[in-house]
């Protein structure tokens, strides 16, 4: 029993690892971010098609959502990379659950609890201070991508929570969803393509966001909800570590600072939640 959770807790781990590459490979990339986001997500959904043994959609209300959701939350994260630091992208995503809490108060008209108040006030102040701290106007746009990335990614969240819903179902239609960006690519003047641009982007789609899908899911079947939500926490840590080695990027101390206090309220947030036994989806981005 102990050895499979070990086994489960490496899985989770080299997913958040890979996830956490990103930001930094992302920027490498001179492309629009249409084009990205569409070769990245058909790579991606490819190694699901061999992943899963068959090209089929199964549709319904729920996977098209979820799927529409997943499609705006890659691309808005792709966008937030291209205009602001890789670091407040991140950490913006980062703040889904928050997001959940609202749609729970919202949609299915569920009190907050306590907890759920300071978590969101909290998680408000810190991304308060990544737009103080940003308020030109390049890094405002990639701060509003990455906010509205972690609000989709929530949706995405809050769909895969249904019981009727099949989330690796939503992921594949998720990925799909970038045949309609086709065009961007043949219209795309930055569409440069050499030996590095190509290894490059057959990374963020095989293996940032295909396999990393394919570690986790096979991760959080041997490992503890506990120890999944406190390993994933390694990704917006070490996304903008990765940044500053790669591409020599370095967001600002302030910027840094809040991160790590909404990276904390979230993480403390998480564990608070499962241990009083509420299910909270964790999955990729």
């Amino acid at each position: 029993m102990q050895n499979q959770q070990s086994k489960g807790n490496l899985f989770i781990f080299s997913a958040a690892v890979l996830w956490s590459f990103g930001g930094a490979f992302i920027k490498l990339i001179p492309w629009s971010p249409f084009s990205l986001a569409c070769i990245r997500g058909l790579t991606a959904a490819v190694v699901f098609i061999f992943y899963r043994k068959s090209v089929k959609v199964h549709l319904s209300r729920t996977t098209l959502l979820g799927g529409a959701a997943l499609f705006l939350t890659t691309l808005s994260f792709i966008i937030a990379n291209k205009y602001t630091t890789s670091a407040n992208a991140i950490v913006l995503q980062y703040t889904a659950p928050i997001y959940v809490i609202l749609f729970h108060v919202f949609l299915h008209r569920q009190r907050p609890e306590r907890t759920d108040l300071w978590a969101v006030i909290l998680t408000f102040l810190g991304i308060v201070v990544f737009f103080i701290d940003s308020m030109d106007a390049g890094n405002m746009l990639g701060n509003i991508m990455g906010m509205f990335s972690g609000v989709s990614f929530a949706f995405v969240l809050f769909i895969s929570s249904n019981k009727n819903a099949k989330p690796v179902d939503i992921y594949y239609t998720g990925y799909l969803f970038n045949l309609f960006l086709i065009p961007f690519v043949f219209a795309d003047s930055h569409l440069i393509i050499n030996i590095k641009i190509i290894f490059v982007a057959l990374f963020l789609g095989i293996v940032q966001m295909g396999l990393s899908y394919i570690l986790f899911s096979k991760g959080i079947q041997k490992t503890t909800a506990i120890s999944a939500s406190v390993i994933i926490a390694i990704e917006p840590i070490l996304n903008p570590v990765w940044a500053l080695i790669i591409i020599g990027e370095k967001p600002s101390f302030i910027s840094v600072m809040a991160g790590l206090f909404v990276v904390l309220v979230i993480t403390v947030y998480n564990l608070i939640k499962i241990k009083r036994n509420t299910k909270e989806p964790l999955l990729p981005d």
